[in-house]
């Protein structure tokens, strides 16, 4: 068991080693992303406004912390997610990567009591790199959110399972 918890570890730390002859390690990087997304369950659409702030350790692995704006169409609610990202990139060409990605965190949300709960959010898509320090991206994501209410005295779970689409900007 031992064996396959270091091998999992290794295999995660491989991207920090990869570009080791490279002495620009440790990068700002910072990104504005905008989405639509859909509800596979009920009738919600999203549009998500986030900026997210990072370090690109390597040109393969990034790590940042987000915060957006999310604007609900059928609700006049707006909630706020706050999350952790990661990104592995791995390039194709010199002008085009791979992207897989993972954001965990929370959306908070004054309007209705229903802040604190999880935040699941994996995206695969395309990154171009443009001009010497930006980008664009185009990803596709799915997003589960699941938190807990009290309605009429009693505590309700509710879960949104989301597909979307998101094009960023990284700089």
């Amino acid at each position: 068991m031992l064996k396959h918890i270091c091998s999992i570890v290794a295999f995660f730390m491989m991207p920090l080693c990869v570009g080791a002859q490279n002495a620009k390690h440790f990068k700002y990087q910072g990104e504005i992303n905008t989405s639509y997304s859909f509800c596979i369950d009920e009738e919600l659409n999203n549009l998500n406004l986030e900026v997210i702030n990072g370090v690109r350790f390597s040109r393969y692995l990034y790590a940042g912390v987000g915060l957006g704006a999310t604007a609900n169409f059928s609700d006049e609610a707006i909630l706020f997610p706050v999350f952790i990202d990661l990104k592995g990139y791995m390039p194709v060409t010199s002008k085009m990567d791979l992207i897989a990605g993972v954001d965990v965190g929370t959306k908070l949300d004054y309007t209705y009591d229903m802040s604190g709960g999880f935040l699941f959010r994996p995206e695969f898509g395309l990154n171009f790199p443009m001009k010497r320090r930006v980008g664009l991206k185009l990803t596709l994501l799915y997003e589960l959110y699941s938190w807990k209410t009290t309605i009429l005295n009693t505590e309700v779970k509710y879960k949104t399972n989301e597909i979307g689409l998101k094009l960023g900007v990284s700089f």
